[in-house]
């Protein structure tokens, strides 16, 4: 009842220092996470699969931020090697070639020590004696653990040719 009669005034004084569209702005936002998350919740309880765990992480990733590559890899159960079992923006053969590479590569990397890798710039970074992944020309790169139960099972990387894409 107090909030009811506070929060009008609240949000008067509020619009003296912020402009209205940003106010409207930033509202939305918080509805959009906050329907984002609720989603997230109830979708990533019916994953049944590596695969459908993927498309779902693919698409919540598509929604918070502007994606031209991305990759999920998770390990294998059964062979305990990586699989990349999403790829967006690339080719089978190109998909191909980085699951072949994960592990020598930023993924497997995040994978050994679980640890979040954010490369800002990848020509301002050294990649002597890393192997080549999918072959594409990117620039700013961010990678990220999946932990179930305190351990890493998976990677998720996004690329993009926009330096500092991510971060």
């Amino acid at each position: 009842e107090r909030f009811a009669e506070t929060a009008p005034r609240l949000g008067d004084l509020l619009s003296r220092f912020l402009p209205r569209a940003e106010l409207e702005r930033s509202n939305r936002w918080l509805i959009l996470q906050g329907e984002l998350h609720r989603r997230a919740a109830t979708s990533l309880a019916s994953a049944r699969t590596l695969e459908e765990l993927g498309r779902l992480m693919e698409a919540l990733a598509d929604e918070l931020m502007s994606i031209e590559y991305s990759g999920i890899y998770f390990i294998d159960p059964r062979s305990g090697r990586l699989r990349l079992v999403v790829a967006k923006g690339l080719t089978e053969a190109e998909r191909i070639a980085a699951e072949r590479t994960a592990e020598l590569r930023h993924p497997g990397h995040v994978i050994r020590t679980g640890q979040p890798i954010d490369v800002p710039d990848t020509d301002a970074v050294d990649h002597a004696g890393e192997p080549p992944g999918h072959g594409r020309i990117v620039r700013s790169r961010l990678y990220l653990p999946v932990r179930v139960g305190g351990r890493t099972v998976g990677s998720i990387g996004f690329a993009s040719a926009r330096p500092a894409n991510f971060g």
